[in-house]
């Protein structure tokens, strides 16, 4: 299975990043950049890319216990940004301000224990982010940065953390599809 660790956005931010994901692509278009369905925001702790079906029992319990080690938290989503770079986007995402720190908290308890079962790190450090689309084709990045300067570090929405979540991402011609594999709650 290809599967990811994650956070979800509440209802209000998932709306509130909904409307940043409208005015972008009013901006943007659709053609060029493939918007992301607000029902599958999130806020990726750990992508796990392609793991054997026979993992996921171990992944899971290894979500629960660094769930149960987690505290809520807030999480705020503020700015815009793109990877890789300025000059060549791929990726167009809302930054996370507070809440960056225990996201990369999180993201290290997973992977120690992710790489005691024979799971590799990726070699990207973690940046904490919210993806709001993937681009399809180049768009000016001229425009781009100009949307990020406007936007600055103004906050988008904020949610607390209460669970982290396994999900299971499935292919399709139309873009990814997200089934959550396990809910694990965070301490209480």
């Amino acid at each position: 299975m290809r599967a990811f660790i994650a956070v979800d956005p509440d209802e209000t931010s998932r709306a509130a990043l909904h409307r940043l994901i409208g005015r972008l692509s009013r901006r943007f278009g659709n053609q060029s950049v493939k918007w992301v369905d607000p029902a599958q925001l999130h806020a990726t702790v750990a992508f796990l890319g392609d793991v054997p079906d026979e993992h996921a029992d171990v992944i899971a319990d290894i979500v629960r216990a660094a769930a149960s080690d987690t505290r809520p938290f807030t999480v705020i989503a503020a700015g815009l940004g793109v990877f890789p770079s300025d000059a060549a986007p791929r990726v167009l995402w809302a930054g996370v301000t507070d809440g960056a720190v225990e996201l990369g908290a999180v993201s290290d308890r997973i992977w120690s224990s992710l790489e005691r079962i024979g799971l590799s790190r990726e070699e990207r450090p973690y940046h904490a982010h919210v993806t709001l689309g993937r681009c399809r084709f180049p768009i000016d990045s001229k425009t781009w940065h100009d949307e990020c300067t406007r936007a600055g570090r103004m906050e988008v929405c904020r949610w607390t953390v209460s669970s982290l979540h396994l999900y299971r991402s499935i292919l399709t011609p139309d873009g990814p599809r997200y089934e959550v594999v396990r809910t694990c709650p965070c301490a209480a």
